[in-house]
């Protein structure tokens, strides 16, 4: 059995510990890489300590010196209560559990410590003296605080001086809260920092808690109320008569609500008051940027990057991390990164890196000098230049995309998902399964920093599991973050920019699609569904990758996944529309994707975005859809699950007609649609055919665009039109069908008239003849273009297919009714191109009258 356990307690779970090293080289504030022999020394200083006993399960010593600044981050979970608890314990158990939230140390964990000997100014600033002077809290009221500009290490400052309160064994009770703008709602929020604050204030005094009363229903509380919980924390402090509490409270800026920031330190200030005036030692160290401003009556203050030792600390860094030679070049190269710090350690971090490998690349002296005069001032600047420097890797990209949008960075299956996601995306289109033999997680690491140009920072974390039988295990788990919270700030400026200009607006959405778009093209269902674990919203998937999903092997299941998870089927864009135009206007084969979409709920009669009057419009118009039964197949089923093919507005008879697709006619008709209707230009199906002969270029061809060029001549002499061609036929039987449905073969539309005007306008010969046999009008006048047979003389066509066309719409007619303008137009056509002899055989067979004329 494990030293401090007891029987009874639950076995194989696990025990957190603030083990944390960075697993590359580019680590931030210059970490110490920590050996056996620091965790040997770690362990003996701290064994001589008490066990601390929670919810009666004991930690010795040796798993103390495991814990370290996170202990109560998840003991909670590795608890069992005993059947004999008394109602009390059972409350305040229930209590803990309910304040408890997940990651709720992990800020605090990340935050690389100090560098060697750095930081210890702090301890010796005027500020820091008076704070700590009891004598002289009517000056500061018992607040420091520590302010800076981005990325001058003020996080790593406040790291420092908590563990140097608890190290010094003073009998101080020391509570820690970091606000994280990348962590989740209550890692970022007032309503977290509370809860955090009163779970260890319960965990390290439990008598405290007895003088509050915090109901807990008999379900864990999801949410609190922030009047409740602050109200409780004052009670509880002020019932410490006899000890003393610091409270450290980082990163205020990061807070998601400014204003709860600022009523949180208004509340404090309050308690101060109390505490001072009931002679209880209550201490505060703030830490925050210069913006946004939040003001306090009475404090200590030190401005970072103004302090001389602050510059000390720089230069022992650079002093540190400049591995150039030889050594005068090196004095100078530190001496100049010194003076242009401005105070930001971040800035230093990255400039000393850039330096560095340009010298291990073979740069010389004048060279790094040049490199580092280029280099820009600004910490911001900085991060958009090694952006732009690393513009050809597409790699970079996804993984600051990557880890802008994950929801969960302390995740071994986020590294792997990006180390994979990367490969992927490089062009590996065909992974093997992971051999984690092969392919370790120190080498992902490796491979996401190299990626990242070191904006991506791995760190590992030892865990430790007790095994049931009793052997205690180690391994590690690993958090993939920014360096600094400026990258994140800086993406979300627009910094992305420089990889893709499409990223000035919407950064967080588009990463997001972009992420799922990777994660479908993977094909895997288990891989979706891990990447959605990660945090990927839902609603910002695109319509077009929800239907590139469903091309998949497994795309029903995944379809169920997306849908499990919330997606809105009829959500769409302005570009794309929505999945279901999307499928109904795809050229392959999709009638089964577009039933499993209709049956998730997908509406058809929704309006789609390209210019359609409806879905079931865009179902049918494709002209150059190869499969003419699959258009069939979605007509059908958007009919059957109730699209509407009777309506007025936006008929689709007409869009039938178009691609002159009988088989969709004739179930459009028999679903009651109106053959007369009429389209937004005013256009009837009758009318469409008439002009067209349909559009469908696997079918149809406009005979009226067949010719043949006369090099001699310049001129163009028309071909007979192919009696055999599928499109004449079928144009002849849509007309036929329309007429037999009710349609008015002599209804007249626009400026061409009926039907058969238009046909003949148009030089569309089987249409007209359809229409004739069909009893359409022969001296049915149009305004503008007048009759028929006016408008079939007035053509400049000379063959023998128009000379045809104008002798049997004579013979229809009857001579007498033809006028001397139409006369003269036949006798031009007699006399023009083609053999005259063959002209007056075909006028004696059609109408003998007319050869007294030639």
């Amino acid at each position: 059995m494990p030293p401090g356990a007891k029987r009874g307690q639950k076995r194989g779970t696990f025990v957190v510990p603030s083990r944390t090293k960075p697993l590359v080289s580019s680590t931030k504030h210059g970490q110490r890489r920590r050996g056996k022999d620091d965790n040997e020394d770690d362990t003996a200083k701290r064994t001589k300590d008490k066990g601390h006993s929670f919810d009666r399960v004991t930690i010795d010593g040796h798993a103390r010196a495991r814990l370290g600044n996170t202990y109560w981050q998840n003991v909670y979970h590795s608890t069992v209560q005993p059947s004999d608890e008394s109602s009390d314990e059972k409350k305040w158990a229930a209590l803990k559990k309910a304040l408890a939230f997940d990651r709720m140390g992990l800020r605090l964990d990340t935050v690389n410590p100090a560098h060697a000997d750095s930081c210890r100014w702090v301890l010796d600033t005027e500020a820091f003296q008076r704070w700590r002077n009891s004598e002289l809290r009517d000056s500061h009221h018992g607040f420091f605080w520590i302010k800076g500009k981005p990325g001058a290490g003020k996080s790593t400052i406040m790291k420092y001086l908590y563990e140097y309160v608890q190290d010094q064994k003073l009998g101080f009770v020391v509570l820690a809260f970091f606000f994280n703008a990348r962590g989740e709602l209550l890692e970022k929020s007032v309503e977290g920092m509370w809860r955090s604050l009163l779970y260890q204030l319960f965990s390290t005094v439990p008598e405290c808690r007895k003088i509050i009363e915090i109901p807990v229903s008999n379900e864990i509380e999801k949410t609190w109320e922030v009047a409740t919980l602050r109200e409780s924390f004052r009670k509880a402090v002020l019932c410490l008569r006899d000890r003393k509490v610091i409270c450290f409270i980082d990163a205020l800026d990061e807070c998601c609500d400014q204003n709860d920031a600022r009523d949180m330190v208004a509340f404090l200030e309050n308690v101060m008051q109390s505490t001072h005036r009931n002679k209880i030692f209550f201490y505060t160290c703030f830490a925050s940027r210069h913006y946004p401003q939040i003001t306090i009556a009475h404090s200590e203050e030190i401005i970072v990057e103004k302090e001389k030792e602050h510059e000390s600390d720089i230069e022992k860094y650079i002093s540190d991390k400049l591995i150039v030679n030889p050594q005068d070049l090196r004095i100078q190269l530190e001496t100049e990164i010194a003076r242009r710090s401005q105070g930001v350690f971040m800035w230093v971090v990255l400039v000393t890196r850039e330096v560095v490998e340009a010298f291990n690349r073979g740069a010389m002296r004048k060279e790094l000098f040049n490199l580092l005069n280029s280099l820009p001032n600004d910490l911001d600047d900085m991060i958009s230049r090694i952006m732009r420097a690393g513009a050809s890797d597409p790699g970079l990209l996804l993984t600051l995309q990557w880890i802008l949008v994950a929801r969960n960075p302390r995740s071994n299956s986020l590294l792997t998902h990006l180390y994979f996601g990367l490969r992927f995306a490089s062009g590996e289109k065909k992974l093997s399964a992971w051999d984690p033999m092969e392919i370790d997680l120190k080498g992902m690491a490796r491979f996401v920093d190299h990626s990242s140009k070191g904006l991506v920072e791995v760190t590992s974390t030892c865990r430790v599991w007790w095994r049931d039988d009793f052997q205690c295990e180690e391994f590690w788990d690993y958090d993939v973050h920014f360096i600094h919270e400026s990258v994140r700030e800086h993406i979300l400026a627009g910094g992305l920019a420089v990889l893709d200009t499409n990223l000035r607006r919407n950064v967080e959405a588009m990463s997001h699609a972009r992420i799922a778009d990777l994660s479908v093209q993977f094909g895997f269902l288990k891989i979706v569904n891990q990447i959605l674990d990660l945090g990927v919203d839902i609603h910002a998937l695109s319509p077009c990758v929800v239907r590139r999903t469903l091309s998949t092997l497994e795309g029903y299941e995944m379809l169920q996944l997306l849908l499990s998870r919330g997606l809105d089927i009829n959500a769409g864009t302005d570009q794309d529309g929505c999945v279901l135009e999307l499928l109904v206007t795809d050229l392959g084969e999709t009638s089964d994707q577009v039933q499993w979409v209709l049956d998730a709920g997908a509406s058809v009669n929704i309006k789609p975005s390209k210019g359609f009057g409806s879905i079931l419009e865009a179902a049918i118009w494709p002209p150059n859809r190869s499969d003419r039964y699959n258009r069939l197949k979605n007509v059908r089923l958007l009919l059957e699950y109730g699209a509407n093919a009777t309506g007025q507005d936006n008929p689709v008879l007409p869009a039938a007609a178009r691609v002159c697709d009988l088989d969709v006619m004739i179930c459009l008709l028999q679903a009651g649609a109106d053959p007369n209707a009429r389209n937004a230009n005013g256009e009837t199906a009758l009318q469409i055919l008439a002009s067209a002969s349909g559009n469908d270029e696997d079918y149809v061809e406009d005979v009226g665009e067949q010719f043949d060029e006369d090099d001699q001549e310049g001129g163009r002499t028309y071909g007979q039109p192919r009696a055999e061609d599928r499109d004449d036929r079928q144009t002849m039987t849509a007309i036929q069908l329309l007429v037999d449905y009710g349609a008015n073969i002599n209804e007249e539309c626009h400026s061409y008239g009926s039907p058969l005007i238009t046909a003949v306008a148009k030089n569309k010969f089987f249409a007209a003849e359809a229409s004739l046999d069909l009893g359409a009008d022969t001296l049915h006048r149009s305004e503008v273009h007048g009759t028929p047979l006016g408008i079939a003389f007035g053509k400049p066509n000379r063959d023998m297919f128009w000379l045809q066309w104008h002798l049997g719409t004579a013979k229809s007619v009857g001579l007498p009714n033809m006028n001397e303008l139409q006369r003269k137009e036949l006798m031009n056509v007699m006399g023009g191109s083609g053999p005259r002899e063959e002209k007056i055989e075909l006028v004696k067979g059609i109408l003998p009258a007319l050869v007294p004329y030639l």
